[in-house]
Parts: structure tokens; sequence; C-alpha cells
């Protein structure tokens, strides 16, 4: 029976083993097909050149030699095949900008990285750094959509054999990046629509046959779609540097939309990430890992001479950044809010527009470095002054999750309602004006200080120490000089009916008439935030042969005191003669009045108590009252605007009430923009005053047709 059982069990292990050995023999040219088919990518996005600044300890401190030695770590670990990364490594780094890209170019060249794709960071080092540190490396610097004179600045793709596959890597950069003035204007430098470009890619990429096309892209997920599903020849789509990978709210590393094609996208910084992927028919994914780095030690022969070229860098960053020393600086902390306030003062700015964190939040005490300085500053564009009209700055305060802006709360500015029709002086880096421009999508004219931040901090603490502040209130008590210019040629025709025995007051004409005539004023105003003066100088001139139908010379001096922005108590002078002396005679009459002017976004109003007297030609008595005056502005279309102005005056004879004389100008007009400072307008004017001591009056009604020269200027 043991025999027996034995024969049984020694036959059954023997099957077992023939079954072993045929599933080997059939299983492992499928094992094999399989691993030959599978591709490995080393990838990494956004590591911003953040490389520490001291060479102490830097094996186990620097978090760009342990991102290399995890890196190193894992390829000598795991099979992989090709190292990519997908942007944004240059900037900020302070290292990598002290160097202008250059150390950071040589970590990627040093650890074998393929290909970098050009982010809208990486602009920030400037294009003409980037082409210029991409010569004679093995790193190509990618991007197909980034141009000059309409040529590529960078290689469009490259092409690498994987296991007998040709793998064409495109590279298109997101519109988010700025790039350098100069670069724009002097050597036309743009970034080209990228669907444009990337079918006249995939064209030539036709003609070379390869096996698959995959797309290294910056854009947003909802422009990486359109483009997967317009551009059917990309087998993949890798996206990361300015791409954050949201999709509906949420962060997606993966995406797949069918027929084996994905959008991955690497969403976390802090670490690099390995994509494992099937090149069968399709190139299809099959895992997407994310790994932190850590410290490992390595005796890599180009780790240890990237190392050594590393602390060269740090030693001449600390030597020329610790040159340059601010001594005895005052105990402050520094934000973005003190930065801008700050350049409020050096440039005469009515409003400084700054992305929020330009300024890493620090305590500044005791000496400090230049090198300090730029540790705490993340932008390092040219400063630009410009103008914006209030329309336009409204629209751009409205955006307070991304912006920080000093000098006004979206409604006011100096302490006044924003008028939408005037114009602002702001100060803001150049990354700041090229964003309100795509905004707005308009042209604005700006002069560009070629001063940085950095550059204006410094200057300020060797100096002023305006940064020291605590208060900023005497920026809004500095005075501006604003100059309005009205002047318009017209055409009019009068109707007046007066009794008999009523005299013509002053500057009015006699009788009815059709002629040609001039209007012009001139408001130049002196303010601060608390105190305006505006004085007015007003002609209405009509004339034909010798006889004159419009002869008002007027004179205004306006003082408000800024108590609110709405309401604000006031005092006026006013004095009225004429323009031509006719008959020997010039009349003259003086109002002042005070009280308190109402202001609204399309109504102002004043109302007061004053005196008013006629002082020659003829002499009259002193004529008490109230003045009420109302000004409206609306505009009915973007060039189309609706204007009315009253003034009144009810006066009285020393105490006698019972007989007030009313002088009242009434005008309504319809304006239409020709362009900035031209405009048609149709006018009418209605005035109306009585006698005293009689019941006698006197009426002018007026239709204008004007041609109107309207301009401003601003003394900032």
């Amino acid at each position: 029976m043991s025999i027996s059982l034995n024969c049984i069990f020694h036959q059954y292990i023997k099957a077992i083993l023939l079954l072993c050995g045929a599933w080997t023999l059939v299983m492992t040219p499928a094992l094999a097909q399989a691993a030959d088919n599978e591709i490995h990518l080393l990838l990494t996005a956004n590591l911003n050149g953040r490389f520490g600044i001291s060479a102490d300890n830097q094996d186990t401190e620097d978090p760009m030699l342990i991102m290399a030695q995890s890196l190193i770590r894992e390829r000598k670990t795991k099979p992989t095949d090709l190292y990519v990364d997908l942007g944004n490594a240059f900037y900020p780094g302070l290292l990598s900008r002290f160097s202008y890209g250059s150390v950071m170019m040589d970590f990627l060249d040093y650890f074998d990285c393929a290909a970098t794709l050009v982010s809208s960071q990486d602009l920030n080092i400037g294009v003409g750094n980037l082409e210029f540190l991409s010569k004679g490396k093995k790193t190509r610097l990618l991007s197909a959509n980034v141009k000059k004179d309409g040529k590529p600045v960078f290689a469009p793709y490259f092409i690498h054999t994987i296991k007998g596959k040709k793998i064409a890597f495109i590279g298109l950069t997101s519109d988010k990046g700025f790039l350098d003035i100069a670069e724009k204007k002097i050597l036309d430098v743009t970034v080209n629509d990228h669907e444009k470009t990337l079918a006249d890619t995939i064209a030539q990429l036709q003609l070379q046959h390869v096996d698959y096309m995959v797309a290294l892209s910056g854009r947003s997920y909802s422009e990486n779609l359109a483009l997967m599903e317009k551009f059917t020849d990309i087998s993949l789509c890798i996206s990361g540097g300015d791409a954050t990978g949201e999709l509906y709210a949420a962060k997606a590393e993966r995406v797949d939309i069918g027929a084996g094609r994905s959008i991955v996208t690497l969403t976390n910084p802090a670490g690099y990430y390995v994509l494992s992927l099937s090149a069968g028919q399709k190139l299809s994914v099959n895992s997407l890992v994310f790994s932190e780095p850590g410290y490992s030690r390595t005796r890599d022969s180009n780790y240890v001479d990237f190392a050594n070229r590393l602390t060269i860098w740090k030693e001449r960053f600390s030597r020329d950044g610790e040159a340059e020393v601010v001594k005895n600086t005052v105990n402050v902390f520094v934000d973005d809010m003190r930065v801008a306030e700050l350049l409020r003062d050096r440039f005469g700015a009515e409003v400084v527009i700054l992305e929020k964190n330009t300024i890493n939040p620090v305590k500044v005490s005791g000496n400090i470095t230049y090198a300090g300085i730029l540790k705490m500053v993340n932008n390092e564009f040219p400063l630009f002054t410009y103008k914006l009209s209030g329309s336009e700055l409204k629209k751009v305060a409205l955006d307070k999750e991304n912006l920080v802006i000093a000098g006004t709360d979206g409604q006011t500015v100096q302490g006044y309602l924003i008028e939408d029709k005037r114009s602002y002086q702001i100060c803001s880096p150049q990354s700041v004006y090229d964003s309100i421009v795509k905004r707005l999508d308009i042209e604005i004219k700006y002069t560009n200080s070629w001063k940085t931040i950095p550059d204006e901090i410094r200057a300020d603490l060797n100096g002023e120490q305006v940064i020291a502040l605590n208060d900023y209130g005497y920026l809004d008590n500095r005075y501006r000089i604003l100059t309005d210019i009205f002047l318009s040629n017209f055409y009019d025709k009068s109707n007046v009916s007066r009794d008999d025995d009523m005299d013509t007051p002053p500057g009015k004409p006699g009788k009815s008439y059709e002629k040609w005539g001039l209007e012009d004023k001139i408001d130049v105003t002196v303010y601060n935030r608390i105190h305006k003066y505006v004085f007015t100088p007003y002609v209405f001139y009509i004339r034909q042969d010798d006889t004159y139908y419009q002869n008002l010379l007027r004179g205004t001096l306006l003082y408000t005191y800024n108590l609110s922005p709405t309401l604000k108590p006031y005092l006026k002078s006013r004095v009225d003669t004429v323009v031509k002396v006719v008959d020997d005679l010039r009349p003259l009459l003086f109002r002042e009045t005070f009280g308190v002017q109402a202001e609204m976004e399309h109504v102002t109003g004043k109302m007061g108590l004053g005196f008013e007297k006629q002082t020659q030609d003829p002499n009259e008595d002193l004529l008490t009252g109230l003045e009420t005056i109302v000004g409206v502005k609306y505009d009915l279309l973007k060039n189309l605007r609706y204007t009315m102005d009253i003034d009144t005056f009810i006066a009285f004879q020393q105490v006698d009430i019972i007989d007030p004389q009313i002088r009242a100008e009434v005008t309504n007009a319809l304006s239409c923009g020709l362009n900035s400072f031209m405009a048609v307008s149709a006018k009418h004017k209605w005035f109306y005053v009585n006698s005293v001591d009689s019941s006698q009056q006197y009426r002018d009604s007026q239709f204008l047709l004007t041609l109107d020269l309207v301009t401003d200027f601003k003394f900032f």
C-alpha cells in the first residue's frame, strides 16, 4: 500500500513539474514581449531652482542636491528610459536668479534630463538668457510656440527612440508667462497660438514616421482636453509647470479620454514621478507613481562634479551678496502692502498694484545685505508707470484674490470718488502691467523705469527708510494739480423776450440772434486728501461786426474741505463781467457763498448761503440769499453722455423777504465723443432773472450745436 502511494505521489509531482515547464515555455515570450513594450519616464515639474545658498552641509540640506540623489537612486534601482522636466525649473530660486539660470541648467544637464519645457516662470530669466544657456547642452529647452521674428526660439520637439519605438515629444508653453518688454518690442518675441503651431509641428513629424506623439503642455486641463480632441495624432498629453491639474475644483493626476489616450498632470511639485507606459498599438498609461525625495549618499561622478560646481556658485553669491551691506536698518516687518506704499512714495503714483506674494513676509532689522533683500522679493521685473481710466481701475481693483493694491479701495482714490473717465497714475511691475493689458484687452502706454523692487528697497534703506514708517497717510496729503480744458465752437440760435423796462443782465444778449460763437472753460484744480481748490475762468462770447450777442467773462474760485467722499463743506467766490467793454460800461457782479456739497457717482449738488452784489455799471444793493447748484452726468452709451447743470440764487434785499430776486441758469447737453478729446454736442441753455424792485423779468433761451475739444492734464 505504501509503495502504491509513493508511486502516485511521484507521478503527481512529475505532472506538476511538466505543467510548470509548459507554462514557462508558453508565458516567457509573452512576459518578455510585455517587458519590451513597457516604457518608464522619470518626470519632474516646478523645481523652481530651489537651491540653498549655503555650502555648509549641502549634501544633506540643499533641496536640489537631495532631489539629485533621489533621481540617481531611482535610475539605479528601477528601470528608467528617459528623464523629462515639465517646466518652471529656473525661477524664482535665489541662486538660479543670481546665475541667470546657469546653475539650474547645469543641474538638468549633469543629471541627464533630455528636455525641459519652457514655462511661464522660466521666462522671467529672459528668453535671451535661456537661449544662451541651451547652447552646447545635452538638455533641450523645449517650446514650439515661443517665437522670435516668427521662428521658434527653442526646439519645438525632440524624437527619442525607446525600445525600438520612435517617440516625438512636443513642447507647448502656456500663455501665462510675461516676456521681457525689450525682447517683445525690439526682438519681436511672442508666445504664439498653440493650436496653429501644433498643427504645423504634427505635419512635420508625420513626414518623419514617428510611432507616437506626446505633448508636453503647460496649459490647463480644459485646454489640454480640447487639444487632445482636436489633434487625434497626439497619443498622450503630459502637463506640469503652469498646469495646476484642477478639474472641477479638484486636482486630478490622470484623465483617460478613450481610445487608449490620456492626460497626465504632475500636481505635486515636492518630488518626482515615474510614469509607466505600454507601447503597443497605442501608447497607453499603466501607472503614475509619486515619490518624495530623501537623502541618499552617492558617489556618482556627475553628482560630485555638480556639487563642486554648485559650491563655487554659492561662494560667489555669498561674496557678491554680502559685499553691499545696508547698516542700521530699523526694526520693521516687511510685506506686500508695505512695499506697495514704498513704491507710491518713490514714484509719486496714486495707485500701486502688486501680485500677491511678491514679498516673502519677513522682519528686517540691524544690518542687511543685498542678498537678504533678494530673498524677500519674488518679482524682479522692471517697474512701469502708466495711466488707467477710472472705469478700468475699478475693474482691476475687483481682483482682490490675486492682487495687492495700495492707494485705492476700489471706490475712492486720495479720498475722492473714482471718476470713470478720469486718468489715474499707476505703478506696477511689468508682469502686473501685462496681466492688466490682457484682462482689459487694450494697449496701454507706459514708462519703463528700468528699476526693480529690490533696487527700490535697497535705495530706500540706504536713504530715507520710508519702508519703516508706521503711517503712510502723508502720501494722500501730497498736492496734485489737475487741469480740465473745455473748448467749444458752436452754432447758436437764441430767442430773447423781455419787458420794455427790464435792464439787460451783465453779459447777456439784448435781442434774438443766430450766430457762431465760442464757449471756453478751464478748471485748474489743486488738491490733496483734505483740501481742494478749483479756479475756473469761463468765457461765453459771440460777436457779429460791432454787435456783441454774448459777452460773458466769469471767474470762480471754489474751495472744498474733503470731510468724506460724499459730503464736503465748501466756500465759493464768483465774479461776472464782460469780455469786451461796450459803451464804456464794464458791469461787475460778485457772489460769495458757503455751504455743503454732496457728491455721488452721477450727481453733484451744492446748497449754501451767501450774498450777491453788482458793484458797477450800475451799482446795486447787496442781496443775501440761498444758492442751489446741481450737476448731473450720465453715460447713456459708451460715447454718448447726457449732462445737466442747474445754478440758482434766490436773493433778498436786506431783510425784505417778500420780493426775492431769482437768478437761474439751466443747461442740458447731449455729447457724442468722436475720439478721446473731440466731441459733438447739442446744448440747450436757459437763463432767467427778475428785478427786486419791480416785476420786470429777463429770459434767454438758446440752442447750440458745438464742436468740443475736451482734455485734461494731471501733474503728479
